[in-house]
């Protein structure tokens, strides 16, 4: 994590999922309905706020491929709330031994706890988020970067040694026969002053005495090892599956205008998309039976403000969409005044199970 790229990137596939409002929904196509988010979701720790714990969760996965808490359940067998563990000390297995009808897989989990010992848990004690694999060990990011990141701190620590012990002068000057120090000071002080800054830029320098002038520059190594640093930057990017251009790196940027919104587009679709999905499923373990929790991602697809009220008008317009509905997505407070669909035609209420209102004619 003491690479600026990977921290970037861990918080960078973590927190902006984790700020995300939670929904929850019961069946499926036009039986879906919305429903109130179960507690569970919305405080999932007693002293962790919700933005906390499930930006932690998207974290621990890309630095140790899953993540892990206990479900603390009361007297009645209900999760009251879930304690984060630290994802070293839990280790996923199938054991044939632990097979039964409530775990036909014989999926366990064992954790290693402070007093130094180790308890064999099932799903039933711990809520399990594994990332990308193959349903029981996730794939850490970090973990595969390993040799990349060891190499970029390499290059960071060769960075600092040679700014600090390294010699980088503007120029020398060389003159014929011995100085002494005191005439190799004045010598200085006047190639600085007839040379040096931005007055005497492109100037001509005149030397007497046989004396020859040699600007100096980064060697041709230390000139590669500067470009090296930079494609550090987009291997990691591409590790995490993000743009560059969020990394800092911005040389070969255009990320501006359509661009950026169709990167976002890309970004949730190609990198967020699949570990919300997967999030998604799991969460709804430890919901009720039915419910189904779905991060609302529409922050992540809003354009500039005027192509998004153009777009909320014309489904205002359409009757497809309530004003409320647009005002809601536009962060203004609730009207009951505009919660109903209107047609286009007249702006009027749209008839109840086709009957005529008072202004039909």
């Amino acid at each position: 994590m003491a690479m600026s790229a990977v921290y970037r990137g861990c918080q960078l596939v973590s927190a902006p999922i984790g700020t995300l409002p939670i929904r929850a929904y019961t069946g499926t196509g036009r039986a879906r309905q919305e429903v109130p988010v179960p507690h569970i979701l919305l405080e999932p720790h007693p002293e962790i706020e919700a933005a906390e714990f499930w930006s932690l969760l998207f974290f621990d996965q890309a630095r140790w491929g899953h993540f892990a808490a206990l479900n603390r359940r009361d007297k009645a067998g209900r999760i009251r709330w879930l304690e984060p563990l630290p994802p070293r000390n839990v280790r996923p297995e199938r054991d044939p031994k632990y097979i039964t009808a409530q775990n036909p897989s014989g999926t366990v989990y064992h954790v290693s706890r402070p007093q130094g010992d180790q308890v064999t848990l099932t799903s039933y004690d711990l809520f399990f988020v594994p990332a990308f694999g193959d349903g029981l060990n996730g794939i850490s990011v970090v973990g595969l970067a390993r040799q990349g990141i060891a190499l970029s701190l390499a290059m960071e620590e060769y960075a600092a040694r040679l700014f600090q012990r390294g010699t980088l002068t503007g120029g020398t000057v060389t003159v014929a026969g011995r100085l002494s120090p005191a005439r190799a000071r004045r010598i200085q002080l006047d190639v600085e002053r007839r040379a040096g800054g931005l007055d005497n830029a492109h100037r001509v320098l005149v030397l007497d005495q046989d004396g020859k002038f040699t600007r100096d520059g980064l060697p041709p190594g230390d000139i590669e090892f500067l470009a090296g640093r930079r494609f550090q930057i987009s291997e990691m990017a591409r590790w995490f599956g993000l743009p560059p251009h969020l990394l800092g790196d911005l040389e070969k940027s255009t990320s501006w205008g359509t661009g950026l919104d169709t990167q976002q587009r890309q970004l949730l679709v190609f990198t967020y998309g699949p570990n919300i999905i997967r999030a998604e499923q799991r969460m709804s373990r430890i919901t009720a039976s039915g419910i189904t929790p779905s991060f609302d991602t529409g922050g992540f697809l809003r354009t500039d403000h005027k192509s998004q009220t153009e777009a909320f008008a014309k489904a205002v317009l359409s009757g497809f969409m309530k004003p409320s509905e647009a005002r809601d997505e536009l962060g203004l407070p609730y009207d009951e005044l505009v919660d109903d669909f209107f047609m286009q035609k007249q702006m009027a209420r749209v008839p109840t199970a086709g009957a005529p209102d008072d202004n039909d004619n």
